[in-house]
């Protein structure tokens, strides 16, 4: 692609549509990898990100096993768990591959993929306490708008004093939240 060809991109083009059943999904999938049951009896600085990635897991299954209730046409409870199953795709199952995405000559891959219909969203988790460890996220996450319809990025402050969570809040940050949803497709959560 030429220098001059970029300019011909429009947004549009590179982003998947927004609507409210499409954003509710991304929603329902950040407040499902948020829920306080997760966290209660994990002490988050002694875990690996695979062992809360395990609870996430079970989390997204139950997630979607409510998507397809309400969105799916499907009303055969068999039916919803199965697909529901199928519909989430974890790089900790043996029985998944989710394809890495070449991109500045390495790979990526997210730790989740959810698929529902002609929906595809990635989904990432990071664990830290510091700046490096949140930077890290965004940028797997603007990676991934490329080739998801949507991004589902969930931070887990592991700072004793919550200074990430906290920090989140301010005004600056929810403009560069905000800006995530409205460019990319990057929905942001953090517990």
């Amino acid at each position: 692609m030429s220098d001059s060809s970029y300019g011909t991109l429009k947004q549009e083009d590179v982003i998947a549509q927004k609507g409210k059943r499409r954003e509710e999904i991304v929603d329902r999938i950040l407040e499902a990898m948020s829920a306080d049951e997760i966290y209660e009896t994990l002490y988050l600085q002694r875990k690996s990100e695979s062992e809360v990635k395990d609870r996430h897991f079970r989390a997204l299954v139950d997630c979607m096993e409510n998507v397809y209730k309400d969105f799916g046409g499907v009303t055969k409870e068999d039916s919803i768990s199965e697909r529901a199953k199928d519909s989430v795709l974890w790089e900790g199952n043996p029985k998944t591959t989710i394809n890495n995405i070449q991109f500045m000559g390495v790979q990526h891959r997210p730790d989740f993929e959810i698929q529902f219909e002609d929906l595809k969203i990635a989904v990432e988790v990071k664990l830290g306490d510091k700046g490096v460890d949140i930077r890290s996220g965004l940028g797997q996450s603007i990676v991934y708008a490329e080739e998801f319809d949507f991004v589902a990025y969930l931070f887990i402050d592991t700072s004793e004093d919550k200074k990430i969570e906290e920090g989140c809040e301010g005004k600056e940050e929810q403009m560069v939240i905000n800006s995530l949803w409205k460019n990319y497709n990057i929905k942001f959560a953090i517990v």
